[in-house]
């Protein structure tokens, strides 16, 4: 029975009973330990696909605006999801070791997403052999602090650490126009962007002189042009 109270029409076919009887967690466990298998070889098939639905532009061919529109429309993906599932299929075209791994199973689609994260090829078998028999949490806490070409044995850097920050007493309208900004430049952008994105581009504005920021009409660089009177030579200097 399914949450709204409705039967789901294979419910009562008598087939699930084959495998298990409601009673034995061994047929219960082993049923889902092939379901997470299947699933994962499913998410490899997948991921070769939108390669080559990338390359070949499909969504034009239909008519949608983006890949990430196409995947919303097609396989009902929210767009942080389609931007993830892309990410990672271009990522596995360089990680055999870790598109085997997805593929049979040894490693689910989380895990492997926390992991392109940081593996390259040189250090592909390091690392699949350091997130053997880990959960995707355990493998979170081991790729943090780490960049792309780290190695498993390398110490974390603290600044790569994410970190969650509060703010108190922000207005609503405060809020709205956050959201605003980070629509927009996600719009111009193409892509998604984080929130240590986003916060970054703000203090980068304001530390950098942006004429956003100063509100001086001022032009975050210039250029001062010295002609000589007699020889009529010129020579420029230039700074923010």
């Amino acid at each position: 029975m399914l949450l709204d109270g409705s039967v789901y029409e294979g419910e009562n076919d008598g087939t699930w009973l084959d495998t298990c009887d409601g009673r034995d967690w061994r047929a219960i466990d082993g049923a889902l330990q092939r379901i997470g298998k299947q699933r994962a070889a499913l998410d490899a098939e997948e991921a070769g696909w939108l390669v080559r639905a990338a390359r070949v532009q499909i969504w034009r061919e239909l008519g949608f605006v983006s890949l990430i529109d196409y995947l919303e429309r097609r396989c009902d993906y929210a767009p942080r999801t389609a931007r993830d599932r892309i990410r990672v299929a271009f990522e596995l075209e360089g990680l055999p070791g870790l598109t085997a791994a997805l593929a049979t199973g040894q490693l689910g689609f989380s895990s492997v997403k926390e992991l392109v994260r940081v593996v390259t090829p040189e250090h592909e078998a390091e690392w699949l052999d350091k997130a053997r028999g880990k959960t995707c949490f355990e493998i979170q806490k081991l790729v943090a602090g780490r960049k792309k070409g780290s190695r498993p044995s390398d110490a974390p850097d603290p600044d790569l650490e994410a970190r969650t920050v509060r703010f108190e007493d922000i207005l609503p309208t405060t809020i709205a126009r956050l959201r605003e900004v980070r629509a927009k430049v996600q719009a111009e952008r193409g892509e998604r962007l984080s929130d240590d994105a986003l916060l970054s581009m703000l203090c980068g504005m304001f530390l950098d002189g942006a004429p956003a920021a100063e509100g001086s009409g001022r032009a975050k660089y210039q250029v001062a042009v010295t002609v000589c009177v007699k020889c009529k030579g010129c020579s420029s200097r230039s700074g923010a």
